[in-house]
């Protein structure tokens, strides 16, 4: 049987559980975090509200593994901006299952992992747009244009899904080296 103070504990509990999830609800999860860290100043905190203390745990941890795919795009951390990214799918999935009720943050929460994961997306893109070129006038030295006109391809998907993203200037360069590609790889199949 709980304590007159330990009743008095749990319902301060239960308050502060529910108040945080509520401004999880509203993406407020600032204040969240610090009602969060209230809670967890307790030394008991009943049976019964673990699972609740775990759902808002999920939560605030999506929320601050999203802070961080932001940060590890603007270092250009692209191997770890990777895993941190799968690992947001993973618990968000976990969420929309087990706490339906978070719904307002999972699409707040998803449309800032659309805005980094098309970030990544371009930064690979590009990636494999410069060595695709590189692999293509490789091959023209090589006088192997059957292959080239493979890569030719490539580099054609890659411009096509970049020229979507990128900045006039940086569209006209890409348009550049993909018109001087063809006009390279036409004339290397001329002789």
């Amino acid at each position: 049987m709980l304590f007159k103070t330990e009743k008095e504990e749990v319902k301060k509990v239960k308050k502060l559980l529910k108040l945080a999830n509520s401004l999880v609800k509203k993406n407020n999860f600032e204040n969240a975090l610090s009602l969060y860290s209230q809670v967890m100043n307790y030394k008991e905190i009943d049976d019964g509200l673990k699972k609740d203390l775990s759902k808002l745990q999920d939560n605030l941890i999506l929320y601050l593994k999203m802070n961080e795919a932001y940060v590890l795009a603007k270092d250009s951390n692209f191997k770890k901006l990777k895993e941190v990214l799968d690992s947001i799918n993973e618990l968000k999935e976990k969420i929309k299952i087990e706490n339906p009720e978070m719904n307002n943050m999972v699409n707040y929460i998803t449309n800032h992992h659309n805005f980094v994961t098309n970030f990544y997306n371009i930064h690979l893109n590009r990636e494999k747009f410069d060595t695709t070129l590189k692999i293509l006038y490789n091959l023209l030295k090589k006088k192997d244009t059957d292959k080239a006109v493979q890569y030719y391809q490539e580099l054609l998907d890659c411009y096509k899904f970049l020229s979507l993203h990128e900045n006039y200037e940086q569209k006209l360069k890409l348009y550049n080296q993909v018109k001087n590609a063809y006009t390279d790889l036409h004339l290397f199949s001329r002789k």
